[in-house]
């Protein structure tokens, strides 16, 4: 009798985990061969956060960039932007400090100016919610930061760092 239970309580559970897994894993449709292109306004076109529209595919490139994991350790980033946005500091350092939030860390910037060959990025006082996190973590920010820029703007040469408009 009890051998007979046994069996009857595992049959039961096999079913209930075949419904789950089958419940679970769910059908996506593919992904169509043509995307549909929509006319963004000039207003989404500068901001590159907005992703309110689909552009075809052969207008869109990757930027590349750096971000930095809580653990102070520096990893490559990938963006997509159309072929019509220009390339700045600003365009870049946002999608950085994006990255930056996705990875918990509450980090901005005040001002992005480039004077002859270099960059000077302006932060807040958060800066010091970074620093207080070690060292590691301090300097893999900024040199991400730099990096970021210097990869992706030919003509900065140079990045320097100040705080609300302190060296």
């Amino acid at each position: 009798m009890k051998k007979h239970l046994y069996r009857i309580l595992f049959m039961i559970i096999l079913a209930v985990f075949c419904a789950f897994s089958t419940a679970c894993s769910e059908k996506k449709d593919p992904v169509p061969d043509t995307a549909v292109t929509a006319s963004p306004t000039q207003d989404e076109k500068d901001d590159p956060h907005v992703t309110s529209y689909v552009v075809d595919n052969s207008q869109v490139f990757r930027i590349s960039y750096y971000t930095v994991d809580p653990s102070g350790k520096i990893k490559n980033a990938v963006s997509l932007i159309t072929d019509t946005t220009k390339i700045t500091p600003k365009l870049v350092l946002g999608f950085f400090i994006d990255s930056l939030e996705d990875e918990s860390f509450d980090l901005k910037i005040n001002d992005v100016t480039v004077t002859d060959d270099l960059c000077v990025i302006d932060f807040d006082d958060s800066i010091h919610d970074i620093a207080s996190m070690g060292k590691k973590v301090e300097d893999a920010v900024l040199d991400a930061a730099a990096q970021s820029v210097l990869d992706n703007i030919e003509e900065v040469e140079g990045v320097g760092f100040s705080i609300n408009g302190a060296a």
